[in-house]
């Protein structure tokens, strides 16, 4: 696997793999609602995925977060045109591939 893990045409595709590895999905909903991206889905109460058109797309999405994540934290797994927003997304990462981007929240 490509260290940034596969290629995702669809973001059903990457919810597929994400469960294969072990990522809980009860409940899937293809909501579309992440800015910038091509597709988006929630799985369950804490996981958002989504996956992109393009590097600066993805990148964009990836500044965005890191800006509010002394509020709320950070805990994403960026891949070749996807990510993965998850509290557990680093026991994930040996399998999907990816780069892990994470950081605690201040209290």
């Amino acid at each position: 696997m490509p260290p940034n893990g596969q290629h995702y045409s669809s973001v059903g595709a990457l919810k597929d793999a994400f469960v294969e590895v072990g990522g809980e999905c009860s409940t899937y909903n293809e909501g579309n609602s992440v800015t910038l991206a091509a597709e988006s889905a929630t799985c369950g109460e804490d996981t958002v995925l989504s996956i992109y058109s393009s590097s600066s797309d993805k990148d964009q999405v990836v500044a965005n977060l890191k800006q509010f994540s002394d509020m709320i934290g950070l805990n994403i797994l960026v891949g070749e045109n996807w990510i993965v927003n998850n509290k557990n997304v680093a026991s994930l990462q040996p399998e999907l591939g990816g780069t892990l981007v994470t950081r605690e929240a201040k209290k």
